[in-house]
């Protein structure tokens, strides 16, 4: 959301493979209500599982500062994975321009 801002992000990693991804982030919005309507966004999207808003605190300009934490499945961020699951597709062979020939005043012959 425009109202919301991330201040900090960090990440732990499992030791097994399929375990989940924690994130750690902190940041200020506008108000209580820009916070609920970001909680209720990051709860329909299914890569983020059980999001947790915590630590609101009014700063001294009105806006709340918090904490947030959330799991994301590791499937999603193993870039290892993806990139094996993209090199068994076959590149795209690209295909040479044909350039006419042209005189030496830059002239297209026909």
């Amino acid at each position: 959301m425009k109202t919301v801002r991330f201040t900090k992000f960090d990440y732990s990693l499992g030791a097994d493979n399929n375990s989940k991804v924690l994130v750690k982030m902190s940041g200020v919005a506008e108000g209580y209500r820009a916070i609920a309507l970001q909680s209720d966004l990051f709860s329909k999207n299914k890569f983020f599982i059980n999001p947790v808003f915590s630590n609101l605190a009014l700063d001294s300009q009105g806006n709340v500062a918090f904490d947030l934490e959330f799991f994301v499945d590791s499937n999603f961020v193993n870039y290892k994975n993806i990139l094996e699951n993209k090199s068994a597709v076959a590149p795209v062979q690209s295909i040479p321009a044909i350039v006419p020939p042209v005189t030496s005043d830059n002239k297209v012959v026909n």
